[in-house]
């Protein structure tokens, strides 16, 4: 497998909804703009009341704020985490990872 085929089979897991049918729409709602809005809107928080870690509802707030439109939060905190942006401490409490507001 090649890095054309990885990219390709990736891409259709991300545009795949649950039934297998591409739904284009996921490709712009939590994209590259999106996690390096929230990520850095995150970061200038965690400064700001200098702390690293913050509840699944301040994220939620934060996201509001800088208006981001989110279908599903919890999917986007997921993939958030997977990406290695943020890492899960416990139930609903989110940790945001040092440096990571220029990863995206």
């Amino acid at each position: 497998m090649d890095v054309l085929d990885i990219f390709r089979a990736s891409m259709i897991d991300m545009l795949c909804e649950e039934q297998g049918h591409i739904d284009i729409s996921r490709s712009s709602k939590g994209g590259v703009k999106d996690i390096r809005r929230f990520v850095s809107a995150l970061t200038v928080e965690g400064k700001r009341s200098n702390k690293t870690e913050f509840h699944m509802t301040e994220m939620l707030t934060i996201a509001e704020r800088i208006g981001l439109a989110i279908p599903s939060f919890d999917e986007f905190v997921e993939k958030l985490n997977h990406q290695g942006f943020i890492l899960k401490k416990g139930r609903n409490i989110w940790q945001i990872q040092s440096g990571t507001s220029s990863q995206a």
